[in-house]
């Protein structure tokens, strides 16, 4: 079944479902409540202050987009979503196929891998994907294990007198002085 344009549809009388795969979650950010909205066949990922998720909460399937606007004024007053906004944030919900329409199905999710590449994607695009260096898992077995953190122990304890402060230093005035002789050779 083909889905409807979310900017045709008279969000007055519809009825919208958030879809059954979709998780929330609350997070303080930078100590504010925000939340976290997650699509995860998709790996997509938004985010909605609280004041639109007390909307988003309220798309249940059987409230309206009008009702669910004068629940939300009732709990938040004046800093709940108007109407015009109200509308906005549903198509932006049908949009992103965070929520669907009662009327139509859930949105159908196609499997996709990390690294964005579906199954239905060309094999070469498939291959470029898994050959991708920051994605690569290489298995070690605990002999290679113990020796690996062997060597980044010794590694360490040779590299920390060089990140103490008069060789840091010494390093930024040995920059700085390269960057003022170069730059007095360029004007001479």
């Amino acid at each position: 079944m083909q889905r409807r344009d979310p900017n045709t549809v008279d969000l007055s009388n519809e009825t919208l479902c958030i879809a059954d795969d979709v998780l929330v979650w609350p997070v303080r950010e930078r100590g504010e409540l925000v939340y976290r909205i997650e699509i995860p066949k998709l790996h997509r990922f938004f985010r909605v202050g609280p004041n639109e998720y007390a909307l988003i909460s309220l798309l249940d399937g059987q409230t309206t987009l009008p009702q669910a606007c004068g629940i939300a004024a009732s709990k938040l007053g004046g800093e709940a979503p108007t109407s015009t906004q109200a509308k906005s944030i549903a198509r932006w919900l049908l949009t992103n196929e965070i929520a669907h329409l009662r009327s139509e199905p859930t949105p159908t999710r196609q499997q996709t891998t990390s690294r964005g590449f579906g199954k239905n994607d060309r094999p070469v695009m498939r291959l470029l994907g898994k050959l991708n260096p920051f994605w690569m898992k290489v298995p070690l077995s605990n002999g290679v294990q113990s020796r690996g953190q062997r060597y980044l122990q010794a590694c360490t304890q040779w590299a920390i007198p060089l990140f103490a402060i008069p060789p840091v230093m010494g390093a930024v005035g040995l920059v700085a002085g390269c960057r003022a002789g170069s730059s007095q050779i360029a004007i001479g």
